[in-house]
């Protein structure tokens, strides 16, 4: 009996790697926009947006609209391109490169630059403004540990799947709604390597010193992905923060039912701050 149990664990696992393969044929001939653009001559003020894990910059169109006054750019963190093979092999480092270089090089055009980051990116938001002196941060559903996950167990997983990977097919994304088709891009599998990396860069923003800067945060105690308890313990150790909690709404709160009510806390900071 346990023969046969072992047997069937294999082949789904051989069954996800071959349709993670397909997947991403599929993502080799329909490439998507990554680094997200918008900019208006003459503008002072940018936001730097850092996605989230397994998403892209295209999860933030709907949000630029509410942003007129501030120009947007989005950089796509995990890999060179839209594919399985490029998101597995990316580290921690590199998504911690990408943002301080983003973020230098807009300081260079812009008298303001506000950071904002949503799950992954607002780790990383978090994480920058601990590398450097910024103003203004806002934070969506901060990734600060797995969801009812325990911290040795994190650390199993970060160990375990540090140079071993296998793709895991994502079921649907944590939404209490139905998401319009195409609304929010995924890769489809989530590589486990990259977990590794994303448990990492958890323990290294926790490692260093809390963060000084002014700092809003928006999270949903209903998030099954990134645990709201652990993001508020950690959070409110910080001096100057905001946050704002919801209770309906799932993980990825820009486009669940709360979302108008996440982009008027994000303006009205926006506004109090100008």
């Amino acid at each position: 009996m346990l023969g046969v149990m072992l047997l069937i664990i294999v082949s789904l696992i051989l069954v996800m790697q071959f349709l993670a393969k397909k997947r991403d044929q599929v993502l080799a001939l329909n490439q998507v926009e990554y680094d997200l653009v918008q900019k208006r001559e003459g503008n002072k003020q940018c936001i730097l947006m850092l996605h989230g894990f397994g998403v892209t910059p295209q999860m933030f169109l709907e949000l630029q609209k509410h942003l007129e006054s501030y120009d947007c750019y989005a950089p796509i963190l995990t890999g060179s391109s839209c594919s399985l093979k490029s998101f597995t092999d990316s580290k921690s480092q590199d998504w911690i490169t990408i943002a301080c270089d983003s973020y230098d090089e807009l300081t260079k055009s812009y008298e303001q630059v506000v950071v904002l980051g949503f799950s992954m990116g607002g780790l990383l938001a978090y994480h920058l403004t601990q590398l450097r002196q910024i103003d203004r941060c806002i934070i969506l559903a901060p990734y600060f540990g797995l969801y009812k996950v325990p911290s040795f167990f994190e650390q199993i997983l970060m160990s375990l799947f540090e140079n071993i990977n296998l793709y895991i097919k994502n079921k649907s994304l944590d939404c209490s709604k139905s998401l319009k088709k195409g609304e929010v891009f995924t890769y489809g599998f989530t590589p486990t390597k990259a977990v590794s990396q994303l448990i990492k860069l958890s323990y290294l923003v926790k490692s260093l010193p809390q963060s000084k800067s002014s700092i809003l945060v928006i999270h949903s105690q209903s998030d099954h992905v990134a645990d709201f308890t652990k993001s508020k313990a950690f959070l409110n150790k910080s001096e100057h923060v905001k946050f704002v909690s919801f209770e309906k709404s799932y993980h990825y709160i820009l486009h669940d039912v709360d979302k108008v009510n996440v982009y008027n806390e994000i303006t009205t900071y926006l506004k109090e701050r100008d």
